[in-house]
């Protein structure tokens, strides 16, 4: 019979079981690629500091992280890609191109203390696995490089993204004399890898970049908590502004000093009570936020505000001492400059008023900041259309975290990022843990928009 003249039910009954082979099909090829992903996942972490567990430690410059470089640039050459590292030990791997203009996607091998297995690793894995596709049916205008930034955490040496800033010529000789846990040195930690990075030393060129793409696993619970959403692409990353806190009375014994302010000036007592006033004051921008609204000029920044003491140490104390020195540090973070200073001015004063409430001093040095930045709008356009043709469900969003994606577009390089999502919102987190789907969706994602930026040709 004619298709104009089948009952209407019946075609349109063919027309679902037809779109529905063809989503089976996909979702199949997915999975294939998510599996493939997590066993390389897996492999990578091997390379930590832990002998068993879930938890990863595997610190920039570390002898675990050199392995998993190592390890890395194995499956580069095995993937036919060309493989080299810059002065300050960042490893590229290229699938070649005629064009002079490169397109980079890229993430980080090194983690946090005791954080997960998926945190950048996703980025590389899932960035090799679509080079591997692209490779198998095509080949590209652009070439492609896979880069993998050097210590990407801020875990070591007290400041994030090292990798990409001395790539882009950013890092200074101040950054170089940085120092860790041990008192080693950033500079001393190149040269015992064989590194002679120079401050300010560019080690690529922008203009030389068509664009840049970075996939990570969301650090956070909005993709996890939402309905069918499997995609987060990125559209503004939070700039950290950065302090260390010193609290410092003296110390006194325990056992023997009566209890009380007139007797104790605890510096314990005043850092934990700057810890519950930073949560309460960024709660309350948080809500006076979502009660004005934003501004027609802010719209584009709205998004979370947070304040966080994220460590904190007794430098002057024991089992039986009152501490008398307490070091913390503080994370602000906002999505504009503005709202993150005014929320960083009014913890600072109120934490000050709460330590000199308990005969503490307090010292502030700040640590860094950071601007705020957006990617790049075609990009995120470009991405958008790649999950609308390919069935991929997917939402804009903010990134609370900094990416090294925010570093190149700064850079005048127009940059991309796309989350996909963590289950139960763990991150920095031995719980890390990414559906087999889903990590196949991304690459699906990633294969289909590199695929279009780097003009690949079929196979002759």
């Amino acid at each position: 019979m004619p298709a104009k003249k089948r009952p209407l039910l019946e075609r349109m009954a063919r027309a679902r079981k037809l779109k529905r082979i063809r989503t089976e099909r996909k979702v199949t090829k997915s999975r294939h690629e998510g599996i493939r992903v997590l066993r390389n996942i897996s492999a990578i972490r091997r390379f930590r500091q832990e002998a068993k567990g879930k938890a990863v430690t595997r610190l920039g410059f570390g002898k675990e992280e050199n392995r998993a470089f190592e390890h890395v640039a194995g499956l580069m050459r095995k993937s036919g890609l060309s493989v080299r590292t810059d002065a300050f030990g960042n490893l590229y791997g290229r699938l070649e191109g005629k064009s002079s203009k490169v397109v980079m996607v890229g993430s980080h091998l090194d983690s946090v203390r005791r954080g997960g297995a998926f945190d950048g690793v996703y980025g590389v894995t899932a960035a090799l696995e679509a080079l591997n596709n692209i490779k198998a049916t095509g080949n590209p205008a652009h070439p492609i490089d896979l880069v993998v930034w050097r210590c990407e955490e801020s875990a070591r040496f007290n400041k994030a993204m090292l990798g990409s800033n001395a790539a882009l010529g950013k890092l200074t000789a101040e950054d170089l004399i940085r120092t860790d846990a041990n008192g080693v040195t950033l500079r001393k930690a190149l040269e015992q890898n064989g590194l002679t990075y120079k401050p300010g030393q560019q080690l690529i060129n922008p203009q030389n970049v068509l664009l840049y793409i970075e996939p990570h696993v969301e650090q956070g619970d909005i993709l996890a908590r939402a309905k069918r959403k499997r995609i987060g692409i990125v559209t503004r990353i939070a700039g950290p502004e950065r302090y260390e806190l010193t609290f410092k009375s003296h110390s006194a014994h325990s056992g023997a000093t009566p209890m009380g302010r007139r007797h104790r000036k605890d510096a314990n007592v005043a850092a934990s009570k700057a810890t519950v006033k930073t949560r309460n004051l960024a709660l309350r921008a948080n809500h006076i936020s979502r009660i004005l609204g934003p501004t027609v000029s802010q719209a584009v920044h709205k998004g979370p505000i947070v304040g966080t003491v994220t460590q904190m140490r007794t430098v002057q104390g024991s089992l039986n001492t009152i501490p008398g020195m307490v070091r913390t540090t503080l994370d602000v973070r906002a999505l504009s400059t503005h709202q993150r200073g005014k929320l960083a001015k009014r913890i600072i004063t109120g934490v000050r008023k709460a330590a000199l409430k308990e005969g503490v001093s307090l010292d502030v040095k700040e640590l860094s900041r950071s601007p705020p930045v957006s990617m790049s709008a075609k990009n995120v356009t470009l991405l958008e259309r790649v999950c609308r043709e390919n069935g991929i469900v997917h939402r804009k969003m903010p990134s609370g975290a900094g990416h090294d994606a925010s570093n190149l577009q700064k850079a005048g390089i127009p940059s991309a990022m796309f989350f996909v999502p963590s289950e139960g919102g763990f991150a920095h987190n031995p719980h890390e843990r990414t559906h087999i789907k889903d990590l196949g969706a991304g690459v699906v994602l990633l294969t289909k928009f590199l695929h279009g930026v780097a003009k690949v040709s079929p196979v002759n």
